[in-house]
């Protein structure tokens, strides 16, 4: 197949690309590696999988590890992007790209819109202009809100996110269901619980703990280290997101617009992950304790038996030997001398 993945310098998109190196498919990725954070940590992702040249706006890369991996930053928001795009055929969109985090949102709330609603709305189009007509995108357990039952199952009520983000990606899976409906583009979406891992994203909680404490900073943990989370193992998300690339047609015969979860199905108490931090790799934390941020929620935990059922997910990583798998690359990325 000719896969597309958008999104592909952010932490699942390069982790994706890197598992699909060893495939048959050819693969085109793209993404505007924007500021949200490091720069640097995106175009180094993008160098550990052969894209070792200058990159430039709109012009396609090929990898030097692999003559089936292709890489364009562009813009999806951007009309010229789709000019560059139309060149090539694709038998199947990933859509990973969006700008991420809760608490920024709230704060740069037109950024969400832009970034997540209108570059999704002109891909969607794009797709069918090309009569590509599979698309598998990315969405969050964010889209849950505050719900108190747990664990979320995907036929729970999402009419209630606390969150520009959580709306923003509620908004992809509303789209999805018209471009179903008006196009007949079969979608999958996913609904990603709290990734974690090496070559993560510094604004998570792990992460951030990790490069705290080697930068001499306090952590802040908040609502005392009670908020529990369904955190989730990259490499798991990568198998769940290959199985849907090869169970697509199946799960579009038996499901209408399907979401399905990808969570652990482990939801694990913050205070246990500073514990083992602390405990298990001697990191001597400053710890700064406060209260809950608006737009976060108290617990989130996957229902993951649709996941289970047609992609045969089953996730392997357990969060201390995940956790303990970020630290080393964190220290082998910093060179840091122990």
């Amino acid at each position: 197949m000719r896969i597309l993945i958008t999104g592909s310098a952010g932490f699942i998109g390069f982790h994706l690309m890197k598992s699909l190196i060893i495939s048959n498919h050819i693969v085109f990725g793209v993404d505007n590696i924007n500021d949200y954070y490091s720069s640097k940590l995106k175009k180094d992702r993008l160098k550990q999988i052969g894209f070792n040249k200058e990159i430039f706006k709109n012009k396609l890369i090929k990898s030097s590890i692999s003559n089936k991996l292709f890489f364009i930053r562009c813009d999806l928001k951007e009309d010229k992007t789709y000019k560059v795009l139309s060149k090539f055929k694709f038998d199947i969109i990933i859509h990973l790209a969006a700008q991420a985090g809760v608490q920024f949102s709230i704060k740069n709330p037109h950024t969400y819109v832009d970034n997540n609603i209108t570059a999704s709305l002109k891909l969607f189009d794009f797709s069918n202009s090309i009569k590509c007509k599979k698309i598998i995108y990315a969405s969050t357990s964010s889209v849950y809100g505050s719900n108190k039952k747990t664990p979320f199952n995907e036929k729970d009520k999402t009419s209630s996110p606390i969150s520009t983000y959580a709306s923003t990606k509620l908004m992809c899976e509303n789209l999805s269901n018209v471009y179903n409906h008006l196009y007949n583009i079969k979608f999958v979406g996913l609904r990603f619980f709290t990734v974690y891992g090496p070559w993560g994203r510094p604004d998570m909680a792990i992460y951030k703990f990790i490069d705290h404490y080697f930068q001499k900073k306090p952590i802040t943990v908040y609502e005392g280290g009670k908020m529990i989370r369904d955190f989730t193992y990259i490499d798991d998300i990568v198998n769940g997101i290959n199985s849907t690339i090869v169970n697509f047609n199946k799960i579009n015969k038996v499901l209408k617009n399907p979401i399905i979860n990808l969570g652990c199905n482990n939801p694990i108490l913050l205070n246990n992950i500073v514990n083992f931090l602390v405990k298990d790799l001697n990191l001597k934390l400053k710890i700064k304790y406060k209260k809950k941020l608006k737009g976060d929620v108290d617990s989130t935990l996957a229902d993951i038996s649709l996941a289970k059922k047609y992609l045969n997910f089953n996730p392997m990583t357990q969060y201390q030997q995940g956790i303990r798998n970020l630290y080393e690359w964190y220290i082998k990325y910093n060179k840091i001398k122990l």
